[in-house]
């Protein structure tokens, strides 16, 4: 990069930036002096905490939230929304001065003078900013032509740099030079170099030392400016945002505070850090530093949405990526300082000649769900759904065929909300039985009550980790389950449209920062016949939904929504059997339950609801009166129509049902829509019609030669298992099914329930 230096550019002395200083002085202390007196005072006195917090703020303004936040965070004590919600309640002029926390560090042995090591710097405003004027900055004067011919070119201990940059004035007119060495076998070196006006020094200029970039700054006075740690990054970063001005401060992440940044006043600032944590420290700094010095706004890159492939990982190893100018425009996430994100963000659409179909997307669980899709598992008390829900996800995080359909095998995290102790108990009983010979399983249970109700509340902090836990142990998050979804609300309300709107734009963010699948457990309502309980908004927003029933000992899940597949009625039944586990204090035994899974049973001949026979008779007298045959769409349904059958076009269907009163007591129209919807599954989960592309017929119809076309009923999902057999494709246990309280385990909630007379299969 020695090719840089040829043009030094006209001489002459650099120009006064201010050739008057303002008549009023003030003597602020700095950020760093603060941080530095902070370190030595204990945070754990709430008083004392909220002292220094005032103290900061009548010296720092709003700059001052980090320094304060910072030493906040080594209390144990120490609670985000807290701090948050103190500091903005803390009045710029509270009473307390910087004096009274620099008298308090010294309490605790600081050896700092406070306001005394502080020469008086002018302030002046510019565009509504005030900021510190160059008023005792160093005399920094462009390099003579004659002294930049006689420059070393090569280090007397490390010898020619891999790479050298010029510092310049708003002239072009070189000011100093820094060099890159990278001896064999060592760390890299990166050593400035600067003219003293009598020989070479192998040492950074004096303080306030020029930024790099001073001449495209010059050069384009109305663009933003994007500031990256080091200059190979700084240039790098320039490349990738090229309507951005790219500058650095020189000597590394430490020394950002010894630099002048009074010529960024008025602009638009973005910083790049490094993705590690002098990268984060840098980017604190610039930013307190940039806005004492009147940038008009900053923002900082939310490393994050780049997908940074590594640790440091910087703009130059964004470009190794691939990533482009347009890619990172489009991309790149960038989170105002004293502010909320950027907004709106930028989306990207597929024009009509790029599009294509997905064809060969991997399923998380074949025919059941796809990777990144909502799920709801709801049912009533005592159903088991947590149990189901504990046996998709086990069996999907060993790789392992759930009721014979394979699945795709990763990290899944469970929330355990509520009774994490018996989720617990369960989850070791099932992998003592069923996962003993699997190895190490990324599954993990987290016992905590999180909120995703509310904003800033947890949804962030979880996001960060999964990924923390991505980052240490190497491996992809492929779905988060919440149970329950009601524990998730924290006191929300289930039917309010904006409370659990809310829960499902999080669960959204959740899916699309991480990455993965997303699945609530929850409860139906006190009538079972309108599904899950709560607001509609959270059925519209599922891809899957599963209801879990149970009955005389038998538990039955139905997909009773599909999006991705478009088959709705796939039946999986399990038992649960009773394990014991050992005695407790009192010589009682303790037990738990583990799913063993079994034939979904032909329900094809049982009594019919009063919802189910209205459907069917319906049915009847719609194909009696218009006589229509299905299209032939339905002979790819898995009990297809015979030959000449007729069928019923499910809207004439629900016409016909409204106009004859419908199938529920209930007189609002959206309830006997559900009751239909209801019914109509039940009846094809039991065999009894077939529906497919929205038209339904009947199972037990003879065709025109009079012949029995009764099918065979659904069972329990593709390959369901037999009788007594284990998930995981394992021998069953020895010994009958027992039907006795799962609930034992100590969540009455997960029993069996006996007495349901409406059933759904």
């Amino acid at each position: 990069m020695d090719t840089n230096e040829s043009a030094a550019g006209k001489s002459g002395a650099v120009g006064e930036r201010h050739s008057k200083l303002p008549s009023h002085y003030t003597a602020p202390a700095d950020a760093e002096t603060i941080r530095d007196a902070l370190n030595h005072i204990p945070a754990d006195s709430r008083d004392l905490w909220l002292r220094m917090g005032m103290a900061v703020r009548s010296e720092l303004g709003d700059a001052g939230h980090d320094v304060w936040d910072s030493w906040s965070r080594t209390s144990n004590r120490y609670n985000e929304r807290d701090a948050r919600d103190v500091w903005r309640s803390i009045k710029p002029n509270g009473g307390i001065g910087i004096g009274t926390l620099f008298a308090k560090a010294k309490e605790h042995g600081w050896q700092g003078t406070g306001r005394n090591n502080h020469k008086a710097v002018p302030r002046a405003r510019h565009n509504g900013h005030e900021r510190p004027q160059d008023a005792v900055k160093a005399e920094h004067s462009p390099i003579p032509d004659e002294a930049l011919a006689t420059r070393p070119k090569s280090h007397p201990g490390l010898g020619k740099p891999s790479a050298t940059w010029i510092y310049r004035d708003a002239h072009g007119r070189p000011l100093s030079f820094v060099s890159r060495f990278d001896p064999s076998g060592e760390r890299k070196q990166v050593i400035p170099q600067t003219w003293d006006g009598q020989s070479w020094r192998w040492k950074a200029p004096p303080t306030p030392r020029p930024i790099y970039g001073l001449d495209r700054l010059a050069a384009r006075p109305e663009a933003p400016v994007v500031v990256a740690e080091g200059e190979k990054a700084c240039d790098a970063a320039g490349e990738l945002m090229p309507d951005h001005v790219a500058v650095t401060s020189p000597n590394g992440c430490d020394s950002a505070h010894k630099a002048d940044w009074s010529p960024l006043l008025g602009r638009s600032v973005r910083i790049w850090p490094d993705h590690d944590e002098d990268g984060e420290k840098y980017a604190k700094a610039v930013t307190d530093l940039t806005t004492q010095a009147g940038a008009s706004s900053v923002e900082i890159l939310d490393i994050d949405s780049l997908n940074p492939s590594r640790h440091k990982w910087d703009a130059v190893d964004a470009q190794g990526d691939g990533w482009t100018a347009e890619g990172v425009a489009s991309k790149a996430r960038w989170i105002r300082q004293g502010g909320e994100p950027e907004t709106p963000p930028r989306w990207s659409v597929i024009w009509l000649p790029d599009a294509k179909p997905h064809v060969n997307d991997p399923a998380l669980i074949r025919g059941l769900c796809k990777p990144k899709s909502m799920i709801l598992c709801y049912g009533g008390s005592n159903t088991g759904k947590s149990f189901q829900a504990l046996d998709r996800d086990l069996c999907l995080a060993a790789g392992r065929p759930w009721y014979g359909r394979e699945t795709a095998g990763g990290f899944v995290l469970y929330v355990a909300a509520e009774g994490a102790r018996s989720i617990e108990t369960r989850v070791a009983a099932y992998r003592d039985i069923f996962l003993s010979d699997a190895g190490d399983i990324p599954f993990a249970i987290l016992p905590a009550a999180i909120d995703l109700r509310q904003a800033n509340a947890d949804t962030r902090p979880l996001i960060d980790f999964v990924r923390r836990i991505e980052d240490e142990r190497g491996i992809k998050c492929i779905k988060v389950t919440v149970d329950t979804l009601a524990r998730a609300m924290q006191g929300g309300n289930e039917n309010a449209s904006e409370d659990m709107g809310a829960v499902i734009g999080h669960a959204d963010q959740i899916r699309a920062e991480i990455d993965c699948a997303f699945e609530f457990v929850h409860h139906c309502g006190k009538d079972a016949a309108q599904g899950a309980r709560g607001w509609s908004g959270l059925r519209a927003a599922t891809d899957t939904e599963i209801e879990v029933v149970a009955r005389d000992g038998l538990h039955t899940a139905t997909v009773t929504k599909q999006r991705d597949y478009g088959k709705e009625g796939d039946a999986f039944s399990f038992r649960l059997r009773v394990i014991e586990l050992g005695t407790d204090p009192y010589g009682h035994p303790v037990t738990t339950c583990v799913p063993e899974w079994v034939d979904t049973p032909d329900r094809s001949d049982r009594k019919l609801t009063r919802a189910e026979s209205a459907v069917k008779s319906a049915m009847h007298e719609v194909m009696t009166a218009t006589k229509r045959t299905p299209p032939a769409s339905c002979w790819d349904a898995a009990r297809p129509p015979k030959t000449g059958q007729y069928a019923c076009p499910l809207p004439d269907l629900r016409e016909h049902l409204r106009r004859a009163g419908g199938v529920s007591d209930s007189p609002k129209p959206d309830t006997q829509d559900r009751a239909v919807r209801r019914a109509i599954r039940s009846l094809r989960a039991s065999g009894i019609i077939e529906v497919f592309d929205d038209w339904a017929w009947l199972t037990d119809t003879p065709d025109k030669a009079g012949q029995n076309t009764n099918c065979p009923p659904v069972k329990s999902g593709e390959g369901g298992g037999r009788t007594g057999q284990h998930p995981l494709g394992l021998s069953g246990l020895s010994g009958p099914l027992d039907d006795h309280d799962p609930g034992r385990d100590g969540d009455p909630e997960e029993g069996v329930e006996d007495d349901i007379i409406e059933v759904t299969i």
